[in-house]
């Protein structure tokens, strides 16, 4: 894998009092934890949508998610996770070590052969 992030989409009904000052309103807080690992802690949020590079939980191909209320309105939309993984491709010594084994087999086999 070469990168994770994960999008979360929040919604929010856009009342934050007054003028979003929060006078007269509430504003709107969240925690999240990935993996166990808290990224937020009371987080002020709004309707919009959130990256986080997650690639460093994601390596082994699990990934926990947890968003916790901490206050105010909101809410999730949505949660997606999207990596990128290209195959590795062998490295040319191992290619040779490979190749040089066959012919070593095949001359092995040829000899037996002829005898």
């Amino acid at each position: 894998m070469n990168s994770a992030n994960l999008f979360i989409n929040i919604t929010d009904n856009d009342r934050d009092g007054l003028f979003g000052t929060g006078f007269l309103g509430e504003l709107e807080y969240a925690n999240l934890f990935v993996d166990g690992i808290q990224k937020w802690n009371s987080f002020e949020v709004d309707g919009q949508i959130y990256s986080l590079n997650v690639f460093a939980q994601a390596i082994d191909n699990n990934l926990s998610v947890k968003i916790d209320w901490a206050g105010g309105d909101f809410g999730v939309c949505s949660v997606k996770v999207q990596g990128e993984y290209t195959a590795s491709v062998p490295e040319p010594a191992t290619m040779l070590m490979l190749g040089l084994g066959l012919v070593g087999l095949a001359g092995f086999g040829r000899k037996k052969f002829n005898s």
